[in-house]
């Protein structure tokens, strides 16, 4: 197993009465070990959708969650508990390849004739160390 460990770096995110929070700020790890993230949120929910976002590349969705319950996707766990309002992203065994911005985004809907759908998210930087550094992360 290799030593080389893992950064992901999170920021809270908000939008007038829905906040979403994701916690830990900040996750090292060495390869193979598991990490958890943590996302809460305020508000009525319409879904919960987790993101991740690879060092300059595009944004790609890892989960969409409309109701309480877990949802399985390559080396990811995402769960969704509703009355508690929090949602979890396991990453079951960490690779260095997982370094990446994690964002969980909050779908909630405007009430009233001119009904729209908007999503409030939290989410932030995540670094990790170049192929072959083992010893210092940024």
């Amino acid at each position: 197993m290799s030593l080389a460990a893992l950064l992901l770096v999170l920021a809270p995110g908000a939008l007038a009465q829905y906040t979403v929070t994701q916690e830990p700020s900040q996750v090292a790890a060495n390869e193979g070990e598991p990490i958890q993230l943590n996302c809460s949120y305020t508000g009525t929910e319409y879904s919960v959708h987790w993101y991740r976002q690879p060092q300059g590349g595009q944004p790609r969705i890892l989960a969409l969650l409309s109701s309480s319950g877990r949802d399985t996707r390559e080396n990811f766990t995402m769960s969704l508990d509703t009355k508690t309002k929090s949602s979890f992203l396991y990453l079951n065994s960490s690779r260095l390849a997982d370094s990446a911005v994690y964002l969980c985004a909050l779908e909630h809907s405007a009430r009233g004739a001119q009904a729209a759908r908007h999503k409030t998210l939290g989410g932030g930087r995540a670094h990790g160390p170049e192929r072959g550094d083992k010893e210092k992360l940024e």
